[in-house]
């Protein structure tokens, strides 16, 4: 599969999409074929390691593997379950958003307890990957409150541009400029 990753920090061209191994799926876990994601200024800092404080998290000198992925919010469809998982099963649409990021890459393997919930009725993948979750700890509660929301219109997300996961790069440099009026979206 294929996936967004970087060994160093610096700027936007130290992202590279590789060939990486397919995540593996436990009992209680979720693949996702992801759809969407969407980048967030979050990823920036990882990507360049700035502020400091960020390498305190991810590695001083370089980023630690699992800590070299970018993506926090996604959607897609559940491709393959655990044995012990009872609320999705495939073919599912799901979104949601990952507190330990990776997000930019085709597939996710989610513990079924996760922030994430059936897609909202009527909203593409790339709407859902858009709804920036700006909480510390994401849970299934205020996805629930999202999801609601998005469903009966009250909020609608607003995508200013779509990427291709091989141009990963140039949707995070295009956030940086600041020039974004909604928010960047990378699709599979």
């Amino acid at each position: 599969m294929k996936a967004i990753r970087f060994d160093r920090y610096g700027p936007p061209e130290v992202l590279q999409l590789r060939d990486v191994d397919m995540p593996v799926v436990g009992d209680k876990d979720v693949l996702v074929r992801v759809r969407a994601a969407s980048v967030n200024p979050l990823d920036w800092h990882f990507m360049r390691g700035s502020p400091y404080l960020v390498r305190m998290l991810a590695g001083l000198s370089r980023p630690r593997v699992g800590a070299a992925r970018l993506g926090a919010d996604m959607a897609g469809s559940v491709e393959a379950v655990g044995k012990s998982v009872t609320e999705f099963r495939l073919d599912d649409e799901v979104f949601g958003g990952l507190d330990d990021r990776g997000t930019l890459a085709e597939y996710l393997s989610i513990r079924e307890d996760a922030a994430i919930l059936p897609k909202p009725a009527g909203v593409t993948f790339e709407q859902a990957a858009a709804v920036v979750f700006f909480l510390a700890h994401q849970t299934k509660e205020d996805l629930a409150v999202l999801r609601e929301l998005l469903e009966t219109g009250k909020i609608t997300p607003v995508i200013d541009r779509a990427y291709p996961l091989s141009d990963a790069a140039a949707a995070i440099s295009y956030l940086e400029q600041g020039h974004a009026r909604g928010k960047i979206v990378i699709t599979m």
